[in-house]
């Protein structure tokens, strides 16, 4: 790792590039059904209709949206578990940099949209 932080235009590469690679590693697993492993909108239109009902149609949007928007991250995560071998030690950094600072508030918006506890369970936030 360096000392000064990556340039932009470098950190973008080096995104796009795992982007990638993992929709290669899910066109070879799931064929033809792995159009884009990175696109959330279709995910969200999934959940629509169940979460409507109890949730009426925004707020369904709004949850929805908030599990989806990080399908990227998890995509990658699955790929990595799946082949960690075919990752190199740079494009795990950079997905787990992406997972990282956008899982999170996504899955607390979710979360205390869908009326569950988002609290700090295992106690991380306060070892600063």
């Amino acid at each position: 790792m360096t000392s000064t932080p990556p340039d932009s235009h470098d950190a973008c590469d080096a995104h796009q590039h795992v982007r990638k690679k993992v929709a290669a590693i899910f066109q070879e697993l799931a064929g033809n059904r792995a159009t884009q492993p990175t696109q959330g909108m279709p995910l969200v239109e999934t959940m629509l209709p169940v979460l409507t009902p109890e949730f009426g149609p925004e707020k369904a949007y709004d949850i929805g949206f908030h599990l989806a928007d990080w399908i990227e991250d998890a995509s990658f995560l699955v790929a990595l578990h799946f082949f960690p071998e075919r990752f190199t030690r740079e494009e795990i950094e950079v997905g787990v940099r992406g997972a990282v600072f956008h899982i999170p508030n996504h899955a607390a918006a979710a979360g205390a949209l869908y009326g569950a506890p988002v609290e700090d369970i295992f106690g991380v936030l306060d070892a600063g």
